[in-house]
């Protein structure tokens, strides 16, 4: 089972920094996801929101700062204290904090072909091997390039769902499946939500798909998903549940 650190470890440091992605690595966790947008001069930076105000109390659009202008911004102080004056990292600042043979899930947010293209240039230079990278998207049209541009890296659908009784799965299986296979995926990385069975995880592994989860930092809900052999969990304590079920074997 792989558990990938959500934002980093962002349950104990401020979410999308360098400090909860260095916490990540310095316990072990198989892997971060990261969210990133582009600024208005061009440069991808990491936040998950298009706006600043909920991590820096400052309220601005992503889409009107520019990377002088971010790198004011305190990134920290929302969490603690302790975490003040933590600033807001570019992308290719994340991208040398990955060790070798760790994962990397970057979300996409609103990036065109050329910025994904500049991306896969950003992650050679760096010495990054493309099978270390997997490329996470709730955009279809970013998943298509992503394959299309970084064959090399897997690719992830985003999906959230939802159930209902009398309705049953919101996207259905079959929905799921018809975007996977139009925008060449590699799986599905799916909210995790309790009524997912193994006939659910089945019907999307069974066509060759994988099935990802998340945001998971609840140890009974992990083992459900556990039980269910996902690819991956992704969680707010990753390092948390990674020595949960390792210590359990």
């Amino acid at each position: 089972m792989i558990f990938i650190s959500h934002r980093g470890e962002s349950m104990d440091a401020p979410e999308n920094t360098m400090a909860a992605f260095q916490l990540a690595w310095d316990h072990d966790s198989d892997g971060i996801e990261a969210d990133f947008h582009l600024l208005e001069d061009g440069e991808i930076v990491c936040m998950h929101d298009t706006n600043t105000l909920r991590t820096t109390g400052v309220e601005s659009e992503l889409s009107q700062l520019n990377k002088r202008q971010i790198k004011k911004l305190d990134a920290g102080s929302w969490k603690d204290t302790h975490w003040s004056g933590t600033r807001v990292p570019l992308l290719d600042e994340v991208l040398a904090t990955i060790p070798n043979g760790k994962l990397i899930y970057l979300e996409l947010k609103n990036m065109s072909n050329d910025k994904i293209a500049q991306t896969k240039s950003m992650l050679e230079a760096r010495g990054i091997n493309l099978a270390q990278v997997v490329i996470i998207s709730f955009n279809d049209d970013i998943i298509k390039a992503a394959k299309a541009i970084i064959p090399e890296a897997k690719a992830l659908l985003i999906s959230g769902l939802n159930y209902q009784d009398d309705i049953g799965f919101t996207p259905s299986v079959a929905e799921l499946k018809l975007r996977l296979k139009q925008t060449n995926a590699d799986g599905l990385d799916c909210k995790a939500i309790k009524e997912i069975n193994k006939e659910f995880v089945e019907s999307i592994k069974d066509t060759g798909y994988e099935f990802h989860v998340w945001t998971i930092d609840d140890t009974q809900l992990a083992q459900q998903f556990v039980e269910l052999k996902v690819d991956s969990i992704t969680s707010n304590c990753a390092v948390k549940l990674k020595k949960h079920f390792m210590g359990s074997k």
